[in-house]
């Protein structure tokens, strides 16, 4: 905390994520979801890409831990687009790959066909920025399918 009050630039962040993961392991979940917020506004404004994608991706951890499988999507788009920013195209196959594992139609108990995710597999490793949207558009297709198994389900439990 002290460094982080003598260099807000470089060490705010990294203090809030802390503070995050600090909160979830003792069951503190409203503190922690503030603190990744803040961590990952800290390192935008801060122009820390790498330390952003870090936090977008434990806050997407945090929030599958709880269930909340939207938010944690969104978190995880998110990790894995600023990742590809920063450059880490291995990072983003590896993200992509636990995510394709972590959702697939068995872990959200719905019916949409795995093809969702995208026929491609795992992306090489280079800097083709096509195939990276092609893989932004299937994590968003996957997203989609997602929320509209869960409209799907909210809907039919309401009637």
């Amino acid at each position: 905390k002290r460094w982080a009050e003598s260099s807000q630039w470089t060490f705010e962040n990294k203090w809030y994520l802390l503070e995050a993961e600090e909160s979830f392991s003792h069951n503190d979940y409203e503190a922690a979801k503030s603190f990744y917020k803040q961590a990952i506004s800290s390192a935008k404004l801060h122009k820390f890409v790498h330390e952003e994608a870090l936090a977008y991706e434990l806050a997407a951890y945090f929030h599958l831990e709880l269930g909340e499988m939207e938010q944690s999507m969104e978190y995880f788009l998110a990790a894995h687009e600023r990742y590809h920013e920063w450059g880490a195209f291995g990072k983003c196959n590896s993200l992509f790959e636990f995510v394709k594992s972590s959702f697939s139609p068995s872990s959200i108990e719905s019916d949409f066909a795995p093809s969702a995710i995208g026929t491609h597999g795992v992306v090489p490793v280079m800097n083709d920025r096509q195939m990276m949207d092609d893989e932004n558009a299937a994590w968003m297709n996957f997203i989609n399918s997602v929320r509209s198994t869960q409209k799907d389900r909210s809907s039919n439990s309401e009637d």
